[in-house]
């Protein structure tokens, strides 16, 4: 008997609230991580900058958009 079964991928995206300075670690020693382009915005920031953080759950785990936290995003949020 042959399985016939297909595999069913699930992609999860969640956003977290992370140290610019750990996100541009967890980017340098992770090199598929994000896309070039975004990997210089990162790495742009100041370490101490608190950033919304997008990512996608697969294998390994993809930043697919960063933000920066400012008040008028806070403000949105409450």
């Amino acid at each position: 008997m042959m399985n016939t079964e297909k595999s069913m991928t699930v992609q999860v995206t969640f956003s977290e609230v992370e140290l610019a300075g750990e996100v541009k670690s967890f980017v340098s020693f992770n090199a598929n991580s994000c896309e070039g382009s975004l990997k210089e915005t990162i790495l742009a920031f100041d370490d101490d900058e608190l950033l919304k953080v997008t990512k996608n759950i697969a294998s390994p785990i993809k930043i697919i958009q960063v933000q920066k936290i400012t008040e008028e995003l806070l403000e949105k949020a409450l």
